[in-house]
This record gives structure tokens, sequence and C-alpha cells, in this order.
């Protein structure tokens, strides 16, 4: 997974919150978090509108290269379980 931003768009130092539609995988947050790092910048949350927990996105997280993202903050506004498959087609 790659993720990119705007040149100069966050500074060394600068406290971060990622926001996502979706945790599946979390495969995207961690590239998110990454970029950040890497800029000299620090995660202290993120957050998506959707959770898939049978994916299990959120323990890749907590346990990506050790740990390093296990305290940041992860919320979420909705997980698969919450919506249900009655709820998730199309309208009819």
């Amino acid at each position: 997974d790659k993720m990119c931003l705007r040149v100069g768009s966050i500074r060394r130092g600068d406290r971060v919150a990622l926001v996502d539609d979706l945790i599946a995988t979390g495969g995207t947050a961690i590239a998110g978090m990454q970029l950040v790092e890497e800029l000299g910048a620090h995660v202290f949350e993120f957050t998506a509108v959707v959770s898939l927990p049978s994916l299990g996105g959120i323990d890749k997280i907590r346990g990506y290269k050790n740990g390093v993202f296990k305290d940041t903050a992860i919320f979420t506004l909705l997980d698969d379980a919450t919506i249900g498959d009655a709820n998730s087609g199309d309208p009819a």
C-alpha cells in the first residue's frame, strides 16, 4: 500500500489525525501512519467511518512492527456487525 500527500502539508513536529472511510485490512492506515512518521510528525489518532472487524485491520495496525502504532487512538463510527446484512445492500 502507498499513500501520497501535498508537499508541505505536514511539517516536522505536527500532530496529525488521519481520517479514512474504511478500515478493512489496515494497509491504508499503516501506509498513512508511516508517511506521517517519515515526515517527522506524529499520528495521534486514526479515524474511519466504517470498520470491517472480521478482516482484522485494527489488530494488524496494533501489531505492525512490534507495536509501533499500538498507542495510536483508533476510532470508528460503525462496524459491519452494527450495519448488518439487511442494511448493507443497494436500496430496492
